[in-house]
């Protein structure tokens, strides 16, 4: 499966998580829209998708309602993809990098990444334990088959969480641990980000974000998910300490707030508008109703069928002869090469 084709199907996926987010975020379960970024960013990752007769392709092709985008997707394209997937019909669809200025692209923002996650490891490398008797008790009380260890860091101004396998909870060393229900608040919450895995999450964000990064939609996905995982933790904590005790973990990101400086790189930063969106969305959590429950699987489920699958070939599985076995020299294959990374034509004639 071609990296435009990819791409595309992604896009649509995340425009249209992107639309309903925006009227149902505190109508449903915000761990909707996070596994709707789950979905896009294993689009965005891996080149296989399910073929089935229920997705938007087939549904056009079907209908014969024929849609262009940028004037690229015709009649004549969706028949082709019922052929061969979607990639006739998005290749045109698409701008055209050069694989130079794309692998280019790739290489600095890996390179910003590592750089970022590198410093941060040296860093927390300095962090020591953390001695005290009420997260002693909390360590006791929450036990996980991954060994979750909770250290002080000073050169932080916010408590996060890093690792995966082995999981690390990093507290700044400005924190009152005297304070036992913030502290509570900050344990359960970055236990939350342990429990579902969210850093791994990032990490594919980045990745996806490496290798899609020019396509603007893919940059939405990357800070929306962000921001996304952090609300549906703040929901999970007051569902789990008790609903009532809302306003004391509003009160409580506040104090972090205000004793926050200017945070750790590797962090995610939120300005004061998403420190205002987190207070909102924690304010509104509410027991959510069966009816609440379908309306998320719905929207989880709907999308991904239509976007994230292929259409199914109807009278033969595999073509005779490909465009790869087709390719004899190696100037050819080169040729093959570009023109399905970039999309554009390329036509080989022995001399170029």
């Amino acid at each position: 499966m071609r990296i435009w084709t990819m791409g595309t199907q992604a896009s649509l996926l995340i425009l249209t998580a992107v639309f309903f987010r925006m009227f149902l975020l505190y109508r449903l379960p915000k761990r909707t829209f996070v596994f709707l970024w789950w979905a896009a960013v294993i689009r965005l990752l891996i080149p296989y998708s399910v073929k089935t007769g229920w997705n938007m392709y087939a549904i056009l092709d079907k209908s014969r309602v024929y849609s262009g985008m940028n004037g690229g997707i015709t009649e004549h394209g969706l028949q082709e993809a019922g052929k061969s997937g979607i990639a006739q019909a998005t290749r045109s669809a698409v701008p055209a990098v050069p694989i130079c200025f794309w692998l280019a692209g790739i290489l600095v923002i890996a390179c910003i990444f590592l750089t970022i996650h590198i410093r941060f490891l040296l860093h927390a490398g300095t962090s020591l334990p953390a001695e005290n008797i009420e997260i002693k008790h909390w360590q006791r009380k929450h036990k996980c088959i991954r060994s979750v260890r909770i250290r002080i860091l000073e050169t932080i101004s916010s408590p996060m969480t890093y690792g995966i396998m082995r999981p690390v909870i990093l507290l700044p060393s400005g924190m009152d641990l005297s304070d036992q229900e913030t502290l509570t608040y900050v344990l359960e919450h970055e236990w939350v980000h342990i429990k579902r895995i969210d850093v791994g999450l990032k990490y594919l964000l980045a990745a996806a974000l490496c290798i899609h990064w020019f396509n603007p939609v893919v940059w939405i996905l990357f800070f929306l998910a962000q921001r996304d995982i952090e609300l549906a933790c703040d929901e999970k904590v007051v569902k789990t300490i008790h609903r009532k005790s809302r306003e004391q973990y509003a009160m409580a990101l506040l104090k972090m707030e205000e004793t926050r400086a200017v945070g750790s790189a590797s962090n995610v930063c939120f300005s004061e508008k998403c420190l205002a969106g987190r207070l909102k969305a924690i304010m509104k959590t509410k027991s959510w109703t069966r009816g609440n429950v379908v309306g998320a699987l719905i929207l989880v489920i709907l999308p991904m069928a239509l976007f994230l699958t292929s259409p199914v070939v109807k009278g033969e599985s595999l073509p005779a002869h490909s465009e790869a076995e087709g390719a004899d020299t190696l100037g050819e294959q080169i040729a093959l090469l570009a023109r399905t990374l970039v999309g554009k034509p390329y036509i080989y004639n022995g001399n170029n």
